[in-house]
């Protein structure tokens, strides 16, 4: 029911916005040629256009409740029937210009349009349809495709909030608009120029001018916005500008500057200040005194010069990065609600055995000179999805009982960890990345491979297994022994019917790279060659990469005893990996590929002695 009448109020929300003549805009992929219903009828015998209906007893007869804009939430009307708001966001509008027939709609106090298309459209056009609506205060056209440049005749008597993000605008940015508006939107678009600087009556509220396309804003942060009484919001991240970082007035809530060029001191933050984010710019000198600022909640400074301590940190902080600044001594007691800490390259050093680590959902701090044990509470805590604390100086061995239920990606490679390897963390329902290299764990693999079970057989309640989601496994560089096990085959890296995705080099998506990396440790058995038709049959439906490494100076696998026939592109796939193995009459490496052959391939047709001498796979 509910499906069907929001069906309802979309489809005759387009009808609406027709006038007598012609209709505002077109549904994406929808028909250029509509039965237009109009909303009301006046006196005569021909419909009136939208602007002019007025209250429900205006209604055509033959509409029903569900066709009268005034009860359309988030619309609404006066009590006179006329429209205050129109609000249609996000409908898949196609409008080849901005619709004139809001110009005619006189009581019109807020505009709504965001997330339609208008690809064809000028500020400029904007501006001539706007200029009529006396009481219009508050415009949103963000995501729209309106190109043209900022100018201030948008810009209506009582207009007090702007909201054009993420649209093809160029230009510079005019003092009128923080003059005279109390919100300002122009994230996302290619606003160049300085920052323009306020006047001392500016009411301004809320600017966010961030992510400019084409180097953005330059110059400096004018002083004058630490003098702005109402000033609550301000980014202006992604830019190009630089100098000193200005005071703030005690009014601001959030500061982001994050990917500037500015540089000096941060100096004293605003007691009562939610969220900071100056990461990304070139600031020295400790970091900013924290404690105080009981509101704080985030504060990200990643990237930056500092030196000099983490200082004490508010008991109310969640989230707090400063990775890349240069930072040094031992970790400050962290706050009871803090969820997310980044403290990864640095120069930390200090113990983090009694960290708690119970509530946190992030906790990295990789590139350090930390000490002590992997903290015990980070096996069982209910919320950490990643630990990453590799690349420092831990020591001892890893927590027995793993979990953790959220856990999705366990770091601590590049350490000392002794003890053998945890079987439990097989069996964490969500772990896909195990990266345990460099280390010195010892024992074998067998009990923590146990847990994993053929996704072809079925269990015994009648219910299918499934692949483990492990699908990065680097272990190299301990000294473990044992065979390879078979059971490392259901592995998430070998799980054919999955594509993950993370985020690629440019924000955008892309596929993971899979790794099973066992090199460097001294295993001995025989060559695992399930691995030969494990490797061809994930990436030839998987479309993902799966790099494989077994070699290393005192890896005993030993070389198959007969000669493989194998698929042309299992043997290609062979040869990328360069496998070796351990011929035990010689006491020498092998290449693989010496023993295998396809139709179109053999191991006469490539010079596998120079490969032979490197570890290869």
């Amino acid at each position: 029911m509910v499906a069907t009448v929001q069906h309802i109020l979309v489809t005759n929300t387009l009808r609406w916005i027709y006038s007598a003549a012609a209709p505002l805009c077109n549904r994406v992929a929808g028909p250029t040629s509509v039965q237009v219903l109009n909303c009301c009828q006046s006196e005569v015998s021909r419909p009136a256009p939208l602007s002019s209906c007025s209250a429900k007893q205006s209604l055509a007869t033959d509409h029903s409740w569900f066709e009268d804009m005034c009860h359309l939430a988030p619309s609404s009307c006066n009590t006179d029937g006329q429209l205050i708001k129109l609000a249609l966001p996000g409908l898949g509008l196609k409008c080849e210009s901005f619709p004139s027939e809001i110009g005619g709609l006189k009581a019109l106090a807020r505009l709504d349009l965001s997330g339609n298309s208008m690809a064809s459209a000028t500020l400029h056009e904007v501006a001539k349809v706007i200029s009529g609506l006396p009481d219009l205060e508050e415009v949103a056209l963000g995501s729209t495709g309106l190109s043209g440049e900022l100018t201030c005749d948008v810009l209506t008597p009582n207009m007090k909030i702007l909201d054009l993000a993420y649209n093809l605008l160029e230009g510079s940015l005019p003092s009128c608009m923080v003059n005279n508006l109390t919100e300002l939107y122009v994230p996302g678009n290619a606003i160049t120029g300085t920052l323009p600087t306020p006047a001392a009556t500016s009411s301004l509220t809320t600017l966010y001018a961030n992510i400019q396309r084409g180097g953005g804003l330059t110059g400096t942060i004018p002083v004058a916005y630490g003098s702005l009484r109402k000033l609550r919001f301000m980014n202006v991240g992604g830019n190009s500008l630089s100098g000193a970082l200005p005071g703030m007035p005690r009014t601001i809530k959030l500061l982001n500057v994050s990917d500037n060029n500015l540089s000096g001191r941060v100096g004293s933050l605003p007691a009562g200040v939610w969220n900071v984010d100056v990461s990304g710019n070139s600031f020295t000198g400790p970091l900013p005194a924290l404690a105080a600022l009981t509101s704080l909640e985030d504060f990200v400074a990643n990237s930056n010069n500092f030196d000099g301590r983490i200082p004490a940190l508010p008991s109310g902080l969640q989230h707090f990065e400063t990775s890349g600044c240069g930072l040094s001594g031992p970790l400050p007691a962290l706050p009871a609600g803090l969820t997310r800490i980044d403290v990864s390259d640095n120069h930390l050093t200090g113990s983090v055995t009694d960290i708690d680590v119970t509530n946190m959902e992030v906790f990295r701090a990789s590139n350090n000179s930390l000490t002590g044990a992997v903290p015990v509470n980070a096996a069982a805590s209910p919320a950490m999805f990643l630990l990453d604390l590799g690349h420092n100086k831990l020591t001892g061995s890893l927590p027995d009982d793993w979990v953790a239920p959220r856990m999705q990606m366990i770091m601590l490679d590049n350490n000392e960890i002794t003890g053998t390897m945890p079987s439990s963390l097989a069996s964490l329902p969500r772990l896909g990345v195990l990266r345990l290299a460099n280390n010195k764990l010892s024992g074998d693999l067998n009990s923590f491979a146990a847990q994993f079970t053929n996704p072809t057989t079925p269990a015994a309640d009648g219910s299918t297994h499934k692949f483990n989601n492990i699908f990065d496994f680097n272990i190299s560089a301990n000294h473990l022994t044992g065979p390879v096990p078979g059971n490392l085959a259901w592995l998430g890296v070998f799980n054919p019917n999955i594509t993950i995705i993370v985020p690629g080099a440019h924000g955008g998506p892309s596929i993971a790279p899979r790794a099973l990396d066992l090199s460097g440790n001294m295993l001995e058995g025989d060559w695992p060659v399930w691995l030969l038709d494990a490797v061809p049959s994930t990436t030839s439906v998987c479309q993902c990469s799966v790099s494989i490494a077994l070699g290393g100076p005192n890896m005993r696998l030993t070389c198959p005893p007969a000669d493989i026939t194998v698929s042309d592109y299992a043997w290609q796939l062979a040869a990328q990996q360069r496998y070796t193995c351990w011929n035990a009459k010689e006491s020498r490496p092998n290449q693989l590929l010496d023993q295998l052959s396809s139709a179109a391939n053999s191991n006469d047709k490539i010079d596998t002695t120079s490969m032979a001498r490197g570890d290869g796979g």
